[in-house]
């Protein structure tokens, strides 16, 4: 297929998430291309969330397609970085980029001018792009994320959820930079399959403060009380959850009862070890 090649061009929008698929398919690129000498350049796009790093590192054993190298929940990173990280993680050949002119760490895609394309069908805005490094985690529940209704990954949702005891536990946390309400919503033809034309008691998650909100923290606390108040009904879905929380331990603290707190506390030094990893292949400013 490759044959009389001569370079390939990788030009994707990455959603800022480790779970998004496309650095997986671009990891495959840079194999085949590297199996044959053909070398690749990595066409940058901004990370549309910005540079904040949150949530855990994945355990390099539970490596699939939705979470290929070892970074957090929200990497921080751009498809180039990303495709770097990978090369010294995997002993690939490090492909080439084409770098952003202009572009820090800092900014988000609206602070660039760039207009907002839907990076695939169940991400239709910005702000649905800032909760998913955490409401994904829920496709490994009995939940609904949205899809098939007007604002996936905005919300979630079970014919049987009593979001009025959910929201008391969450609104006793305080989480920053985020509000919650109950809504109603029905899926219509869900990719996922879930509670089609069914209609579903939700919570809606709305950004207040992009500075302090940390999707990862809030999707724990969420999960934390979903199970306190329905632990017959939660649905784990083991195999899938742990490939998007990069292992069981989440999963198995949230069974225990660990506070969510002491859940994420207990992030940090990973954290801290691939902020280190990643410092010489950043290719923009803060």
């Amino acid at each position: 297929m490759l044959q009389g090649v001569d370079l390939i061009l990788v030009d994707l929008q990455d959603a800022g998430a480790r779970y998004y698929t496309y650095l997986a398919t671009t990891v495959e690129v840079m194999r085949a291309a590297g199996e044959r000498a053909i070398p690749v350049a990595i066409l940058d796009r901004p990370n549309p969330i910005g540079g904040a790093v949150q949530g855990n590192v994945l355990d390099p054993a539970y490596a699939t397609m939705v979470g290929r190298i070892a970074v957090p929940m929200r990497h921080g990173l751009t498809m180039a970085e990303l495709a770097r990280l990978a090369a010294a993680d995997l002993g690939l050949r490090s492909p080439g980029a084409v770098p952003l002119a202009g572009w820090r760490r800092h900014q988000t895609l609206d602070a660039t001018g760039l207009p907002f394309v839907p990076p695939s069908p169940n991400l239709r805005s910005l702000e649905a792009l800032f909760h998913y490094p955490g409401l994904c985690l829920f496709e490994g529940t009995a939940l609904s994320v949205g899809r098939g209704s007007d604002a996936p990954f905005e919300q979630l949702g079970a014919p049987w959820l009593d979001t009025a005891a959910v929201l008391r536990r969450l609104r006793a946390a305080v989480l920053p930079g985020v509000r919650f309400h109950s809504v109603s919503f029905t899926p219509r033809a869900p990719g996922d399959g879930r509670f089609a034309d069914t209609v579903l008691a939700g919570i809606r998650l709305a950004v207040t403060d992009r500075a302090t909100y940390d999707p990862t923290r809030t999707a724990v606390h969420l999960l934390a009380a979903i199970q306190a108040v329905h632990a017959a009904r939660i649905g784990w879905i083991p195999r899938h959850f742990d490939r998007l929380a990069g292992g069981p331990g989440l999963r198995e603290a949230l069974e225990r009862g660990t506070p969510p707190d002491s859940i994420v506390s207990a992030w940090a030094p990973a954290v801290a070890r691939f902020e280190r990893r990643v410092a010489g292949l950043r290719l923009y400013p803060e």
